[in-house]
C-alpha cells in the first residue's frame, strides 16, 4: 500500500453542481494533495460523481497519475437515489437483506448483496477500476437502532459483529479480485467508553479479520478526533482498558484516518475550530433592517399577486425565514451552508423571475430595494455568527498558545489544529473538508511545517483547561 500524504481532500459537501468544488479538488490534487475521502451518500452520490468527472480530466491531461492518489470511499447507507431503489425492492426478490430501517429516508445495510450493488455504481460514479481504499460507513447504525428497540446489549453486540464479518469475508474477495486495495470501518463510536451500548471495537474488528485471513487486508480505520474531543488518544477502550484506539491501531499496523478535525462540540454547542473576519452586528439595527426587508417583501408580494404572478410571490419567503430562525442556524458553517444552498440561489432565482415578469418603473425600484435589504440582512446576520465563532476560538487561541512553540502562535487556528492532530503518532491522514481554493490553501500551508513532538500533552492540557472552562467560562 502506498504512504498517504499527511493531509486528504474530504469529499462530503462536495457537489458535481457547483463548479467551483471541481475547482477546488484539481487545486488540491496538483498542489501536493493525493489523498479523496467521500462516500456513497454524499451530496447523492454527486460528490463521487465530481471526483470521477475531475480524475477523467486531470488523468487524461497527464496532470495526475493514477498509481500516485489514494481514493477513498464509503458504503452502508441508503438515503436519496438509494433509498427509493430499496424502496422498489421492498417485498420483491430483489429485496436487501438486513437492512437497518432506521427511520423514513434513512436506512442502513452492510450486507454482501447490497455492498456488490453499491460498489459497481461507485467505481461508475468515480470512473475508477478499483478503489484504493474501501470503508463500511457507520455500521454503528444497527446498534443505535437495537438501542432504540430496547434489544438486550450483549445480543446486540453479538449480531452486529456477524453481521461485520460477513461484510469483511466479502470485502476480502474484492481484494482478490483487485476492485478494491484494502478495506477498513469508518465509524463515529470507535472512540466511546468501551462499556457504551453503540460503541464499536477495534480490538474486536481486528480478531474477525485475522479469523477470516492471517494475512488480513483489513487495514484502515476512520473516526472523528480533534482538539475538543480527543476520545481517540485518551480515551482507554481496548485490551481491558489498557490501551486507547489509537494506541491499539498503531501497535497492530492500523492505519487512522481522521474525519472532522475541525466541527467539535462542546457542553454550550457546535464549535467550528477555524478563524473567520469578524464584523460590526448591532442587534436593534439588525432588527430595523428586518423590519424593512419584511416591509418591502410584503409589498412586493401583494403587486405579483395582484398581477397574477404567483409563481415569483410564493417565492418571498426570505425575511420570513430570517426572522424565524436567525439565532438557531447554529453556527457559522451552517449558516454558510443556508446562505449558499437556500437564501443566494433564491436571491438568484428573482433576478431571472424580475426578468420574466417585466418589472420596471416603481415596481423595478421596490425590487430592487427589496433585494438590497435582503443582503444588508444577510451580511449582518453573517457578522453575529462569525462573531460567535471570533469570541469561542479565542479561548481555544489562548490556550493552546501556552503549549505552542512561539513560531506557531500566529498560525490560524485551523492550521494550530491540523498541527497538532498531524503530529500524534499514529495519525496516517486528516481528511479535511475543502470546497473553496482558499480551504486548500490552508492545508497546503500545514504540509511543510515540522512536527510537533509534544501533541499528547498539548491535547490532554487543553483538555484539561476545557473542563475548568465548562463550569467558570462563558468562551465555550
Amino acid at each position: 500500500m502506498k504512504e498517504l500524504t499527511p493531509l486528504g481532500f474530504g469529499g462530503y459537501r462536495i457537489d458535481n453542481r457547483f463548479a467551483e468544488h471541481s475547482d477546488a479538488l484539481s487545486y488540491a490534487l496538483t498542489s501536493g494533495i493525493s489523498v479523496i475521502d467521500t462516500s456513497s451518500n454524499y451530496s447523492d452520490g454527486r460528490s463521487e460523481l465530481l471526483i470521477g468527472n475531475v480524475l477523467y480530466d486531470l488523468f487524461n491531461a497527464g496532470t495526475v497519475n493514477r498509481e500516485d492518489l489514494t481514493v477513498i470511499t464509503k458504503v452502508g447507507y441508503l438515503q436519496g437515489q438509494n433509498y427509493k431503489s430499496a424502496l422498489k425492492r421492498e417485498n420483491t426478490d430483489k429485496q436487501f437483506h438486513e437492512v437497518v430501517k432506521y427511520s423514513e429516508g434513512l436506512w442502513h445495510c452492510i450486507h454482501p448483496e447490497f455492498l456488490e450493488n453499491q460498489l459497481s455504481h461507485q467505481l461508475s460514479r468515480l470512473n475508477l477500476k478499483f478503489i484504493d481504499i474501501y470503508l463500511l460507513h457507520n455500521p454503528e447504525y444497527f446498534l443505535i437502532d437495537s438501542k432504540k428497540r430496547n434489544v438486550d446489549s450483549s445480543v446486540a453486540q453479538q449480531e452486529y459483529y456477524r453481521r461485520i464479518k460477513d461484510a469483511f469475508i466479502f470485502l476480502e474477495s474484492k481484494v482478490r479480485d483487485g476492485s478494491i486495495g484494502a478495506y477498513g470501518v469508518s465509524s463515529n463510536t470507535f472512540p466511546l467508553e468501551n462499556d457504551e451500548y453503540t460503541f464499536t471495537s477495534l480490538e474486536n474488528l481486528n480478531e474477525i479479520a485475522s479469523e477470516i485471513s492471517y494475512e488480513s487486508n483489513f487495514k484502515f480505520i476512520q473516526l472523528p478526533f480533534n482538539i475538543i474531543e480527543p476520545g481517540a488518544l485518551l480515551t482507554k477502550n481496548q485490551l481491558g482498558g489498557s490501551l486507547s484506539t489509537l494506541d491499539y491501531a498503531r501497535n497492530n499496523g492500523i492505519k487512522v484516518l481522521v474525519n472532522r478535525p475541525f466541527n467539535t462540540i462542546s457542553s454550550k454547542g457546535l464549535v467550528r475550530t477555524v478563524d473567520y473576519e469578524t464584523g460590526v452586528f448591532i442587534e436593534k439595527d439588525f432588527v430595523a433592517g428586518l423590519t424593512l426587508c419584511r416591509r418591502k417583501e410584503t409589498e412586493l408580494n401583494k403587486f405579483l399577486r395582484e398581477k397574477g404572478d404567483f409563481h415569483f410571490a410564493n417565492q418571498l419567503v426570505i425575511s420570513g425565514e430570517v426572522e424565524k430562525n436567525w439565532k438557531s442556524f447554529g453556527s457559522i458553517e451552517n449558516f454558510n451552508d443556508m446562505l449558499e444552498y437556500f437564501f443566494s440561489p433564491r436571491l438568484n432565482n428573482f433576478y431571472d423571475l424580475a426578468e420574466s415578469c417585466k418589472l420596471e418603473g416603481s415596481v423595478l425600484n421596490l425590487f430592487d430595494e427589496y433585494i438590497s435589504s435582503v443582503n444588508i440582512v444577510l451580511n449582518l446576520l453573517g457578522n453575529y455568527y462569525r462573531n460567535n465563532n471570533a469570541s469561542k476560538n479565542k479561548f481555544f487561541h489562548l490556550s493552546l498558545n501556552k503549549y505552542l512553540p512561539e513560531e506557531f502562535h500566529k498560525l490560524p487556528l485551523s492550521q494550530k489544529t491540523l498541527q497538532i492532530l498531524r503530529s500524534v503518532e499514529g495519525v496516517e491522514c486528516i481528511l479535511v473538508g475543502a470546497r473553496k481554493k482558499k480551504y486548500v490553501d490552508d492545508i497546503i500551508g500545514v504540509l511543510d511545517l515540522p512536527k510537533l513532538n509534544n501533541s499528547y500533552d498539548i491535547i490532554k492540557s487543553l483538555h484539561s483547561d476545557m473542563i475548568n472552562a465548562e463550569y467558570h467560562s462563558a468562551d465555550l
